[in-house]
């Protein structure tokens, strides 16, 4: 975090303040219809990408914007890249 310039205690803040948000949006679903609505349209679509990324890696299939070239070249720390090595480990 400090290559970034965020402290250890800001840091920490922005942890909280992201698991109360969702905690806060999670009751506050609960009471209200419209914005269940929107927390599970959100989840829904999490859900879906989840698989597709699952299907494509099951059959080898690899977006364009996967793929390294010279002018999409991605850096080493990219979470896309994280994800798709995690997946891979699940895989095996």
């Amino acid at each position: 975090m400090r290559k970034q310039g965020i402290s250890e205690y800001d840091g920490f803040w922005v942890e909280v303040v992201g698991v109360l948000g969702s905690l806060f949006e999670q009751v506050w679903a609960a009471d209200d219809y419209n914005t269940f609505c929107t927390m599970m349209t959100q989840k829904n679509i999490e859900l879906q990408l989840q698989a597709l990324e699952m299907l494509q890696f099951k059959y080898g299939i690899v977006p364009e914007s996967y793929k390294k070239g010279e002018e999409g070249e991605q850096e080493e720390d990219d979470p896309e890249k994280k994800e798709r090595e995690l997946l891979e480990e699940v895989y095996r």
